[in-house]
């Protein structure tokens, strides 16, 4: 739906997922990891920003990416604060991109299968 939408222009949202699913791979739960995935998401979305600006009023890829970038920052700061339990909040890569293209998602247990069910 995202290629019907916007075209190529979804790679924008798939750098940035893969970006993020990176930094919580290998970095990890530290404030290390929030402040670079703030920063990476910031930037990336002012720099779209800046570079798809006109004077009229237009739908692009900017809008919806402004909710990925939050949700973005958001799972950073949920995974840091998850601590070290027994059920995980960062699942495979399909995991992470299912709770990001989805409003509804709410994370992955260790086993694979959403939280609640």
């Amino acid at each position: 739906m995202a290629y019907f939408n916007f075209g190529y222009q979804m790679l924008h949202s798939v750098v940035c997922v893969l970006f993020q699913f990176l930094v919580l791979r290998l970095i990890g739960r530290t404030l290390t990891g929030i402040a670079a995935t703030f920063l990476f998401q910031m930037v990336y979305l002012l720099a779209g920003y800046y570079y798809t600006a006109t004077d009229q009023y237009d739908i692009k890829w900017t809008m919806p990416h402004c909710v990925l970038t939050l949700k973005l920052i958001g799972l950073s700061l949920d995974y840091y604060d998850g601590g070290k339990d027994k059920v995980r909040l960062l699942g495979p890569l399909n995991g992470v991109t299912g709770h990001d293209a989805w409003g509804g998602g709410g994370g992955m247990r260790e086993d694979g299968k959403e939280f609640g069910k």
